[in-house]
């Protein structure tokens, strides 16, 4: 049994299409467990209408945040294997299979699906889009310039549609097949898709689209709840199970595709700017948590652009080969310089 854990929070229009595309995987062994995080919407009629065609696991809870809602589902799952899937990511027909098989072949991995993005609902000004990717979205459906320029919220894709022409819909809304950002492109083209010798490999760690086995997941309690806003839990997570022995694995048939959507309840550049602040913070706290070498230059990657990760996975590298002293001695640097730039709380 495959459990796949899709915690909600007021995007039902999104999860509709979501489910939808669940409706199509080639394998039949798996249940859906639901978290409703305290949805105001119509989630709860999205969700009934697929309860005769999926098994699902519906749970209902008062907001509590991203970490919760998976705890949550964590603990009403009954799967040996545990997929991660976002509400609002249509999961592509061979999503299941691809990551059961990869888990079946090794049991200390986690399995990173590959990710793209599709335009599924229209709500102008409020996108985050690539300009370039967007116009060259626009070249091959021109029908859609007036009215993407006059409509401000337009359904582009129905549930219908996915379930009778996922492949033809993606390619028609796909705004790009595989986001580099997303994937951490220029990684995988240097460490492989087994991320062989990077040292830093938790921090591709993201529940959009990722699967484990339950039991490790439940070695290490789940996910942190400590942490507010957006953000960094799931690199939480990744980073201790690659403590406990986990080896992260990139498979890029185990896709899904983000439906792009508001990042919260203003403009595309005021709820991005939102989201960043939480996102730093998260980060402070993460290495207020571990106070470790890597989590300090993961800390250091993120706030400036002269560390990247290819230098510091150099430097991790040769760490390795050197004394115990001078590791000690550079975390200790780490560790003021942190003290001394960090946010106020």
């Amino acid at each position: 049994m495959v459990s796949v854990i899709i915690p909600t929070f007021n995007k039902a229009d999104y999860l509709d299409l979501t489910l939808a595309s669940f409706t199509l995987q080639d394998v039949t062994d798996f249940e859906l467990v639901i978290i409703n995080d305290g949805c105001e919407d119509h989630t709860d009629l999205i969700v009934k209408k697929y309860c005769h065609r999926l098994n699902i696991t519906y749970i209902h809870q008062d907001n509590r945040g991203r970490s919760a809602a998976r705890n949550a589902g964590i603990a009403h799952s009954a799967g040996e294997i545990i997929i991660f899937n976002d509400d609002d990511r249509l999961a592509h027909p061979h999503f299941i299979a691809e990551h059961v098989k990869e888990l079946c072949k090794e049991a200390d991995i986690a399995i990173m699906g590959w990710k793209g993005s599709v335009l599924t609902i229209w709500k102008k000004n409020r996108l985050r889009l690539n300009k370039q990717m967007f116009h060259q979205f626009l070249s091959r459906n021109p029908d859609l310039i007036n009215k993407l320029a006059s409509i401000d919220t337009l359904q582009l894709v129905s549930p219908e549609d996915v379930e009778r022409n996922f492949a033809d819909i993606v390619d028609k809304y796909i705004i790009h097949e595989a986001d580099a950002s997303d994937n951490l492109q220029y990684l995988i083209d240097i460490f492989s898709d087994d991320l062989t010798d990077f040292q830093l490999a938790w921090t591709v760690g993201t529940t959009a689209n990722m699967s484990v086995r339950s039991a490790a997941i439940k070695e290490i309690h789940g996910f942190k709840e400590d942490y507010i806003g957006w953000g960094m839990e799931d690199t939480d997570l990744s980073y201790r199970l690659c403590r406990a022995g986990i080896t992260f694995r990139l498979r890029r048939d185990a896709m899904n595709f983000h439906q792009i959507h508001p990042l919260g309840c203003s403009t595309a550049t005021n709820d991005l700017r939102q989201r960043d602040y939480q996102w730093y913070q998260n980060v402070v706290r993460f290495c207020e948590t571990y106070n470790s070498l890597d989590a300090l230059i993961f800390w250091d990657i993120c706030r400036r652009k002269e560390l990247t990760f290819v230098s510091a996975n150099t430097l991790l590298q040769k760490l390795r080969s050197t004394d115990a002293g001078v590791q000690h001695e550079l975390l200790r640097i780490y560790r003021e310089l942190f003290n001394v730039t960090k946010p106020p709380n």
